[in-house]
């Protein structure tokens, strides 16, 4: 059976062997931090997103953040920061925030800090590549705080 994209889903597709657009990753704090980087960066490739070096000229930014010790807080502060710099300066198109510290502190992040273009939180990091998405597609509404479906038992 074949699917037939609705307009609202429809987006133009790159030529094989196009990436869809380019990001770096800033990765911090604990082991599970690292391994749900992986887990981001394994989508992003295979939804056709390159992974480059330097945030300076990424079309995005993703920073995995730390939000249980004071120290890997700053960090992660600092770091978003630094990201948020680069994209008022026209160096990247986005920066997204996911990890601990987006899962905890999402509302004073997007008050403190309304350049933020997504927030995503430990249990959404499925979704990056819809966020990926929409960033890059220049929607509308580009500013998401992706969230967990509820949990129901099962009958």
């Amino acid at each position: 059976m074949t699917k037939t994209a609705t307009e609202s889903e429809y987006r133009e597709q790159p030529s094989a062997g196009q990436p869809k657009g380019s990001y770096a990753f800033v990765s911090l704090g604990c082991p599970k931090n690292t391994v749900d980087s992986e887990r981001m960066l394994g989508l992003l490739q295979l939804d056709g997103y390159k992974l480059v070096a330097e945030p300076d000229g990424a079309d995005f930014v993703i920073v995995n953040t730390c939000g249980f010790i004071e120290r890997a807080r700053d960090e992660s502060f600092a770091s978003i920061d630094e990201m948020l710099r680069l994209k008022q300066d026209g160096r990247t198109r986005g920066v997204i925030v996911s990890g601990c510290l987006a899962e905890r502190q999402k509302e004073q992040l997007l008050e403190s800090r309304p350049q933020i273009d997504s927030l995503v939180g430990v249990f959404g990091r499925e979704e990056i590549t819809k966020v990926a998405d929409r960033l890059l597609g220049n929607l509308a509404e580009q500013r998401t705080v992706f969230q967990p479906a509820p949990i129901r038992a099962l009958p």
